[in-house]
């Protein structure tokens, strides 16, 4: 049996990535000690009194974008430039007026 890389070998586009390692700046990560994570956590919850869902908020990795049209239109192309992603699922913060600020704000300047 071949191996997956040997087969998309030849596939257009499969140059080698421009993003060759992960640092965590495209929101995956890895934990080297998961273990550890789970100990400071808890200590960080004990000592400011938070519940689990207080944790999670102040702790764990943030999803969204915020800022202004502009600034998110260059922050997604340098994500797309760099071969992090190739496309964005984009979810209004408030439905449906939010929406029209994406379509009338952020979509103009990508």
């Amino acid at each position: 049996m071949t191996a997956p890389s040997e087969r998309l070998a030849n596939w257009p586009g499969s140059e080698e990535p421009v993003v060759t390692e992960n640092d965590g700046s495209f929101g995956a990560r890895r934990i080297a000690d998961p273990r550890s994570v789970v100990a400071e956590w808890r200590a960080k919850a004990e000592a400011h009194g938070w519940s689990l869902r207080e944790t999670v908020i102040a702790l764990g990795p943030q999803r969204g974008h915020i800022g202004t049209p502009s600034r998110l239109a260059d922050k997604f192309a340098h994500f797309v430039r760099h071969g992090a992603i190739d496309g964005f699922n984009v979810t209004p913060y408030l439905i449906p007026d939010g929406l029209d600020d994406i379509v009338d704000l952020l979509v103009p300047e990508l």
